[in-house]
This record gives structure tokens, sequence and C-alpha cells, in this order.
């Protein structure tokens, strides 16, 4: 049985044992305190282990009688305790049905465990479900096109645009938000403003290009550190290109997140013989760097000016 976090509400949440999975420290703090406000902040029944000493301590915490008639909530967020082949014993005897206990990450739970209890899923949303649960958060609203380039530089996670939305509404103050003030005041991780580059790159946009790479070295990432995750994207494009395999397959084979992966196959980059001329001479270039020949700056200008050049 599970539940998505977005669908989780305080009045239709019944007694039992629930445990979180997923990515995404938005909807984990919107469970946590779903769960909390089920009684009063004060109360007695409510109990929280950010510090586990054993299953015992949540069975003593079961047996509690609450007062005034309150249900005991049980909240575990403790994510370095490690259930023994006893504690895993002792939790087939857990009986939960006065009572709401929630594991905040199971990973320490079994798969039995897991089968029995009530799964809350907390991963990232699709970019449209993602506009959905973010428009909300502001105040005087967001005009469509900047909360899609939100959802875009945060990647769909909801607590970063959480916070650039807190960010947003002070900078807008007091009117709706545009996509000049998320250009203006969201800072895109080094990453994203790469795919960026990539992208107007191969597209032929030079100048879009320079000021991405100015953007880049504004920021502060070293040169070398710029010229390395430039590397990655376009490794990443030429095995896209060339395997049969998933977006989901590759992307765990490279050890990257499906939305890279995504991002890597909708670049059109002139074959793969074009591919591996560029991956060639970018690597050449940090050899180059990191061998002494140059430094980290004259290697990224050099390899800068062959890739917006066309020199390849």
């Amino acid at each position: 049985m599970s539940v998505f976090a977005y669908d989780l509400k305080k009045d239709d949440l019944p007694c039992g044992i629930f445990y979180t999975e997923g990515e995404d420290s938005y909807w984990q703090k919107r469970v946590e305190t779903i769960f909390r406000s089920i009684v009063s902040p004060d109360s007695l029944s409510l109990y929280v282990f950010d510090k586990l000493s054993g299953v015992g301590d949540i069975f003593s915490a079961l047996n509690t009688f609450g007062l005034f008639d309150d249900k005991n909530v049980i909240i575990v967020s403790d994510n370095e305790y490690t259930f023994s082949t006893q504690d895993h014993a002792e939790m087939e005897k857990m009986d939960a049905s006065d009572a709401y206990v929630l594991f905040l990450n199971g990973k320490s739970l079994n798969d039995k465990e897991k089968k029995r209890f009530t799964k809350i899923t907390c991963s990232k949303l699709d970019k449209y479900a993602c506009a959905k649960y973010s428009a909300p958060l502001f105040e005087y609203g967001v005009e469509k096109d900047a909360l899609a380039k939100l959802i875009e530089l945060t990647d769909c996670d909801m607590a970063k645009i959480h916070i650039e939305a807190q960010k947003l509404i002070a900078f807008a103050g007091g009117r709706s938000v545009t996509i000049n003030d998320v250009t203006e005041v969201v800072a895109e991780e080094t990453e994203a403003q790469i795919f960026s580059f990539t992208s107007d790159v191969i597209a032929g946009r030079k100048e879009r290009a320079m000021y991405t790479l100015e953007k880049l070295q504004k920021k502060g990432d070293a040169p070398g550190y710029i010229l390395s995750v430039l590397i990655s994207q376009y490794r990443r494009i030429l095995f896209a290109s060339l395997s049969k395999k998933t977006d989901a397959e590759l992307a765990a084979v490279l050890k990257v997140k499906e939305y890279a992966i995504k991002k890597a196959r909708a670049e059109k980059a002139g074959g793969n013989r074009f591919l591996r001329r560029v991956l060639s001479m970018l690597v050449s270039y940090e050899y180059s760097f990191k061998n002494g020949q140059m430094s980290e700056k004259a290697a990224l200008d050099a390899a800068m000016e062959r890739l917006i050049g066309g020199a390849v």
C-alpha cells in the first residue's frame, strides 16, 4: 500500500505504520509536519526519536497511554540507526492499530516490513505536477514562463523551489513574479548552466553561449572544474547517442539523474564523429593543465575559443 506525499491529508490519515521513500526533502518535511499536526505541539502523546537506541523505544511509546484521548504519534527521524536481526524480529509484533508510527526514510526497513507498512512517496515530481504544486507558493502570482524557467533551473526539486520562491516574492515586492525576476534572482547550478551552454554551442547560438560562459566564470567556479563538467556533458551526449539503453538504464550506468540523459538525447549534436572530436579536444586541454603545460584559465579559454569558433 502506498500514497503520494502531495495527496496526504491529516483528516484522512488512518492509524498505522508508515515510512517515507524518495529524495525530495520538501515532501519529506511536509509529511513530518502533517504527522506532527495530528496532536498539539506540546502534547505528551507526541514522540520524536532523532536518536534511536533500539526498537524498544518505539514499543515503549506505543504502550504509553495518551492523555485527553490523544492517539500516540511516533516519528522516527534517526537515519543512522541500523536495525539488527533481533530488531526486525520484534518489528513483526508491532501493532499501531490505535496509534501513528512514521519512519522518516525507511532505508533500514526490510522488504517484509515495507510490504506490511504504508509507503509515502516523496520522490521528485515531473515538471507538470511540479508546476501545479509550485504555483500556490507565490502569494502574488507567477507568470507561466517564469515558473517553467524556475522548475528547469531547480530540476523539479521542490525544496529548492520553495527557497527560491521566498526570494522571488521578496524581490518582486508585492507583484507577480516574471521570467526576468527568475533570471535575475535564481542562481543556476553549474551543471544546469553547462546544459544551456552546450545547447547554445550545438545550435550555433554563439552570443548566448558566450553569455552563459561569462556567468559561469563570474560565479567563481574554477576553470578546471568548468572544463571537467563540460567534458562530462559531451561524454554523456555521446554515450546517449550510441547507447540503445533506455533513459533510466543509461542513467543508472552513468550514475546520473535520468533528467540528464533526457537532456543529452535532446541535443542535435552533428553526429558521433563530431562528438568524438569535441570530446578529444576538451580532454586534451584538461590533460595540458593537469600536467602543468598550461594554466587552468589558459586551457579553458583555448578550449572555448575552438568550441565556440567551430574550429574543433
